[in-house]
């Protein structure tokens, strides 16, 4: 159950959003970036998210072994359980360069789901431009019991899940 809610996580990282509605190159996120492989009972999980132009969709993809190579589905995921369709990023633009909390730079991500409201969120990417953290979604109990939740923009990266450039 725990790496279950290790993919709600990832999925609640699509919902971010911006204060101010500065954009900038929106290119570097171009593409379809796959998440690490989330183990669990008789399916393993791995969360896919497209972007396109400043458009993004997001697919749970299943798997029949641990290491997600076998897939048996691809299932949009507001139509999965997993996440709420409201808190669903539809479109998105990158925000300006924050430091996080650890000295990081990164930037906003600003997602605005199909009612067009706004969660705010972080992200970054590795030097070779292959690997994407996001920020770290309030979970209290889950990833920190003493974490206290706001609506506020992340100020922490996740650098435990990532996503991989995919194409």
């Amino acid at each position: 159950m725990k790496d279950y809610m290790h993919l709600f996580v990832l999925l609640l990282f699509l919902q971010a959003c911006s204060d101010d509605g500065t954009t900038t190159n929106i290119t570097e996120l171009e593409g379809s970036w796959g998440s690490t492989c989330f183990s669990g009972g008789v399916n393993s999980f791995k969360t896919v998210i497209n972007y396109q132009s400043n458009k993004t969709n997001v697919l749970v993809n299943t798997y029949s072994d641990n290491n997600c190579s076998i897939i048996t589905a691809s299932i949009p995921a507001e139509e999965t359980q997993l996440v709420n369709e409201s808190t669903l990023g539809v479109t998105f633009e990158i925000g300006n360069t924050v430091t996080t909390i650890n000295g990081a730079s990164a930037k906003e991500l600003n997602y605005y789901n199909k009612n067009n409201e706004l969660v705010p969120n972080i992200y970054k990417l590795d030097n070779n431009d292959t690997t994407l953290y996001f920020g770290l979604i309030c979970q209290p109990g889950l990833i920190n019991p003493q974490m206290t939740c706001t609506t506020d923009r992340p100020t922490e990266l996740e650098y435990n899940n990532y996503f991989t450039k995919i194409n």
